[in-house]
């Protein structure tokens, strides 16, 4: 048991990495985007992009590994409200890699190969779509934490 707290522990806290970037778009610079020039949006994503990226991808990882380990785990447990929000919580990160992959990576890779100024790219849409899409991801990796959090609190005394 002691082995399963220990992952559930490390999942939460991976977990959470992950939310609280997407949770400052949802809830602040995803605005702040709107507000600024095309030219600045253009630039400052070409610059954040490859950062986060660089320095999110192994988080991502990690959940990814983390979350399937546990659910391995837990498996002989699949009716307990642990293995639920464990579960609903890995089914969430799914779908938030699958947005970023399916909709926000083709944005970033439009706007990294941009040139401010170029008229042949709708960049209003651009920004626009890539705001919408970076704040599901928030909603859904908020989701996810959040049942990993009442897995924990409300149902930590039946593992």
């Amino acid at each position: 048991m002691t082995a399963i707290k220990i992952l559930r522990f490390l999942h939460l806290v991976v977990y959470l990495v992950l939310t609280s970037q997407l949770a400052y778009y949802l809830f602040v610079m995803g605005d702040a985007m709107k507000l600024v020039g095309i030219g600045n949006f253009i630039e400052q994503r070409k610059i954040v992009d490859p950062l986060v990226h660089q320095r999110h991808a192994p988080f991502y990882y990690a959940c990814l590994a983390l979350s399937l380990v546990l659910l391995a785990a837990l498996y002989k447990q699949w009716n307990t409200p642990v293995f639920i929000s464990v579960l609903v919580a890995t089914l969430l990160l799914f779908a938030d890699v699958f947005i970023a992959t399916k909709y926000n990576g083709p944005i970033n890779d439009a706007v990294n190969r941009g040139v401010v100024g170029d008229t042949s790219v709708d960049w209003l849409t651009l920004r626009t779509d890539w705001i919408k899409y970076i704040k599901v991801r928030a909603v859904i990796s908020m989701a996810g934490f959040i049942s990993l959090l009442v897995g924990l609190v409300f149902w930590k005394g039946q593992e």
